[in-house]
């Protein structure tokens, strides 16, 4: 990914503060923006300003879900559509803005290789100066499951994770009505189409979520793992078939980094007797180049 994509959610300082000079999230305030616009001119344009639906699906998700909980963004939308996608998936936010920050100067040369990474410079105005070509060469490293970019926490000075701000959260988020919406195969690029057509053994099974649980979470990792393994295997099947190990891998990953996080979100909106809507959409087409499962 370039950093001329990145950079709405790049941060260029490395201290967080009130007035957002720190730069990163940048993106999630164009979206407010164009919202407030939305608000202010809609009915010129025949549309009702107090009837505005966000909608959102994977990444797009994740950005309206942190809009939703963001006291800021009160009044301007009053449904949201979250689809395949959450603030609580761990591909939503990066938990690593320094060291992004960190390449990304050095790259640009906006920072030397000996800066520490505490080394209190923004590098945005630097950034401005630079060739658009060196912002596009800049480069950030692949972390398989995790999002080279995202937006970083805190989204605001008074919310410390979309998580604790949706468990206390205000009127503006059990006042919009809220559908969320699943797929059956939610991870199906996270494979190849070799791993899609033929499946794979139970040690590549192994690997696959070793590192998902590996990137996605700090501790108790062989505890999880172990977990995982144990509910996703059929025990009552001695040998497994390559494709039903690849439909067991797909359906952990897919609850793990997706369906999970949905369902999370669709209780903690509901329980305060708000409005909320769940869907699972399953249909496979006769053209699907996705192989159905062999039950043997």
């Amino acid at each position: 990914m370039s950093f001329f994509l990145a950079a709405g959610f790049l941060r260029t300082k490395p201290s967080f503060d009130k007035s957002h000079t720190s730069g990163g999230n940048l993106g999630i305030e164009d979206i407010a923006a164009g919202l407030r616009w939305i608000k202010k001119n809609i009915a010129a344009f025949g549309g009702d300003p107090s009837r505005v639906t966000l909608l959102g699906h994977d990444t797009g998700a994740a950005l309206v879900n942190l809009l939703f909980v963001l006291p800021s963004s009160k009044g301007l939308f009053h449904r949201v559509v979250l689809l395949s996608g959450t603030a609580l998936s761990p591909w939503a936010t990066v938990h690593n803005p320094e060291s992004i920050r960190l390449s990304v100067g050095q790259q640009t040369g906006c920072l030397s290789a000996s800066a520490p990474l505490e080394d209190d410079i923004d590098i945005g105005p630097c950034l401005r100066s630079r060739p658009l070509q060196a912002l596009l060469e800049a480069r950030l490293e692949a972390v398989r499951f995790m999002p080279r970019i995202a937006p970083s926490l805190p989204i605001d000075p008074d919310i410390p994770d979309p998580a604790f701000a949706m468990e206390h959260a205000s009127e503006n988020f059990i006042t919009c009505e809220v559908m969320l919406g699943t797929t059956t195969t939610e991870s199906y690029n996270d494979f190849n189409a070799a791993d899609i057509q033929y499946g794979f053994e139970e040690d590549q099974r192994n690997r696959v979520l070793r590192t998902y649980i590996r990137n996605a979470y700090v501790y108790h990792l062989n505890e999880i793992f172990s977990a995982v393994r144990n509910e996703y295997t059929d025990w009552d099947k001695p040998i497994q078939h390559p494709i039903n190990i690849r439909d067991s891998t797909m359906e952990a990953l897919s609850d793990g980094h997706t369906v999970s996080p949905l369902i999370r979100v669709g209780y903690l909106h509901a329980r305060r007797g708000a409005k909320t809507y769940f869907f699972h959409f399953g249909y496979q087409t006769k053209d699907s180049d996705y192989p159905q499962v062999i039950n043997l």
